[in-house]
């Protein structure tokens, strides 16, 4: 479940061999979703949406649905950082600033808990966490994940920096 989130699926989708009814129900979406469809007077569908709990729209309503941004979301970002110091500054910052900070001493403990983020999210990496590790390498495990907002936070200055780093920062809270 997706807090803060609604989702319209329509029926049929091209080149799958699932339908919007079969995602909405494998994922648990009954609450955040509305079945959008061709074939809302099809007596078939409206009883198994109905039997499922999955509300239906005809799809020529979808395109009258207002949407609305919610801007009382908190921003979310991750600092992955060895340093407990670093982490007690920046987690300081963010509850004055009222953003929620996901903090990590080192790589593999975000890999772990990795499928908790949108892959938009914010991720603040400092360059040297200990064991002979370097964030801007380590950085790439991420990358890989389809996180594209990676950036260098240390004290070092960088000349050059590899394409998954999309840019170099100081250590100061960023906010």
């Amino acid at each position: 479940e997706r807090k803060g989130y609604y989702f319209l699926f329509d029926l049929e989708l091209l080149k799958s061999d699932t339908n919007g009814i079969e995602l909405i129900n494998s994922y648990n979406l009954q609450s955040q979703a509305t079945l959008v469809t061709s074939h809302f007077d099809d007596e078939k569908i409206q009883t198994t949406a109905s039997a499922m709990g999955i509300r239906i729209i005809p799809k020529d309503l979808a395109a009258i649905i207002p949407i609305k941004y919610n801007s009382t979301l908190k921003k979310r970002i991750v600092l992955i950082d060895d340093d407990h110091y670093i982490h007690a500054a920046w987690r300081t910052a963010a509850e004055s600033k009222d953003i929620d900070l996901y903090s990590y001493t080192g790589i593999e403990q975000f890999l772990k808990n990795q499928e908790k983020f949108d892959k938009d999210i914010e991720i603040f990496i400092d360059s040297l966490l200990g064991e002979n590790q370097y964030g801007e390498i380590e950085a790439q495990k991420i990358f890989d994940l389809g996180f594209k907002n990676i950036t260098l936070a240390s004290g070092l200055t960088f000349a050059i920096l590899p394409h998954w780093i999309k840019q170099s920062t100081n250590k100061r809270f960023p906010f």
